[in-house]
């Protein structure tokens, strides 16, 4: 972009979002018909004030790349010593250089902010910083000191780190007889590009790469049984193929959901009538043991998804040392 010298400039990004066409059966569009226009959510205002043509310092910039040797699994050396995952390659140009005594270049990390600085000849130009925070940023600035001691100070450099993508949050939306749907967050990126996600259920592959403007996977399933998935991202960086694998969700599914009405008998065995629930229903709720302590066994079936209004549930046990 083509700026003047000197002057102070605002900057702005916005994001527009829209409702993927994967998911329109299954959203409610309001009847303003407005539902599926582009939502804008904005950043935070940058301010940039441009240097001016008298300035001592004519240029100033700093770029992050990555070292070739670097991966996630050699990131850390046998003395616990953290290899640096990149370098900053910062440059600058001044002019008046006979009236420069030196440069001070001072930087330091958003995750320890320990101030770092050097100490450069009026005649040197560039400097590499190791980066070893990853996903954090750091900040630079570099200070023009003249022959007559005074310190001039411009606008600092902020540069940020890239690292792999945090993790997909993953959550169950529907269940049936045949198979269950859940969905996914999209991770945040940290500067590497995921293009795409891969689903695990116990352990192991799913599928192929789903594609990253997917974020929902219908999964065929046998009833009676505990399906544990994970997801992750990946990306289309071999030093970080894929982020950290999301949470295990736990899917129990049930039997087929068709069940038969509750019926009833009256007990004459007192002088009051009572009825009783009949034990033979067709079809069996899945009960886990959420915890059991010295004196009390705790159980969930909250995985139960009944079609029709259950009035009561009776629990019925029996202990095997009687």
């Amino acid at each position: 972009t083509e700026c003047l010298p000197g002057e102070e400039y605002k900057v702005q990004l916005i994001v527009q979002t829209s409702i993927q066409s994967e998911y329109v059966n299954d959203i409610f569009i309001g009847e303003n018909g407005k539902d599926d226009e582009p939502e804008e959510t904005s950043s935070k205002k940058l301010r940039v004030r441009m240097l001016d043509n008298d300035d001592l310092l004519q240029s100033f910039q700093a770029k992050f790349e990555f070292h070739h040797h670097v991966t996630k699994e050699n990131t850390t050396e046998e003395r616990n010593e953290v290899k640096p995952l990149g370098k900053i390659n910062v440059r600058w140009k001044a002019s008046d250089l006979d009236n420069i005594s030196h440069f001070i270049l001072k930087w330091h990390s958003s995750k320890d902010l320990c101030v770092q600085q050097k100490i450069f000849h009026s005649k040197e130009t560039s400097f590499t910083i190791d980066a070893c925070d990853e996903k954090h940023f750091y900040v630079i600035e570099i200070i023009i000191v003249t022959n007559d001691g005074i310190r001039h100070q411009y606008q600092q450099l902020k540069m940020p780190i890239p690292g792999e993508p945090d993790s997909p949050k993953l959550w169950l939306v529907k269940t049936s007889d045949t198979s269950f749907v859940v969905e996914w967050s999209e991770p945040k990126s940290y500067g590497i590009p995921v293009i795409g996600f891969q689903l695990y259920i116990e352990g192991k592959q799913a599928s192929d790469v789903i594609k990253v403007n997917l974020h929902r996977a219908e999964i065929p399933s046998n009833v009676n049984r505990t399906y544990e998935v994970n997801i992750c991202a990946v990306t289309n960086n071999p030093q970080r193929k894929h982020s950290l694998m999301s949470q295990t969700l736990s899917v129990l599914t049930t039997p087929p959901t068709n069940l038969s009405q509750p019926t009833y008998y009256t007990s004459t065995s007192s002088n009051h009538s009572q009825k009783l629930l009949n034990r033979s229903i067709t079809r069996s709720i899945p009960v886990q043991i959420e915890s059991i302590t010295e004196d009390k066994l705790h159980l969930d079936w909250t995985a139960f998804i009944p079609m029709i209004d259950i009035a009561a549930y009776y629990v019925h046990y029996t202990c095997l040392n009687n």
